[in-house]
């Protein structure tokens, strides 16, 4: 902040960027708007869609594990159990309530997050909010027609104002 002097923000987070994005948007008054896609609503719940019920066992037993998942962010890396023991204490429904400004959530169709997910975090959020599904689109949106979407939709909730 003592480099940069940027009055307004729009803070984008995708997927574990996303649960970063909405915990954190409350608490900079910079941040104008809020961009979501890939979110998840509560980390309880999250937990199962990154890790098998073998790998949440070794975490209790062994304390860690080799996370196996290829093409996934840390596929060969290893996690220990802290990593998981966050997602049981971070608190993004009190994060989002807080947050009073501009929300945009875009999901995709085909996402291994259930559509359920981002529409929780959208009932709970404040206005002004969107929820966009992008029908057929994967969680990163890999196709080219699905990318395309999200960021026309990025950009007309970008230009929009609303104050």
């Amino acid at each position: 902040m003592k480099n940069y002097f940027f009055r307004h923000l729009i803070l984008i987070g995708h997927s574990t960027g996303a649960i970063d994005a909405a915990l954190y948007a409350h608490k900079d008054r910079r941040i104008t708007q809020l961009i979501l896609t890939g979110a998840v609503s509560d980390l309880k719940n999250a937990a199962h869609y990154d890790f098998t019920d073998e790998q949440v066992r070794d975490f209790w037993t062994k304390g860690y594990i080799f996370y196996d998942r290829p093409g996934k962010w840390m596929h060969g890396k290893k996690l220990k159990k802290a990593f998981y023991d966050e997602f049981f204490t971070l608190d993004i429904p009190t994060a989002i309530k807080k947050y009073k400004k501009p929300l945009l959530i875009v999901h995709g169709e085909k996402d291994i997050i259930p559509a359920s997910e981002p529409q929780a975090l959208f009932t709970m959020a404040n206005t002004p909010k969107k929820l966009v599904i992008i029908r057929g689109a994967d969680h990163s949106f890999t196709e080219a027609e699905h990318f395309k979407k999200v960021l026309k939709v990025m950009g007309e909730f970008v230009e929009k104002r609303f104050i």
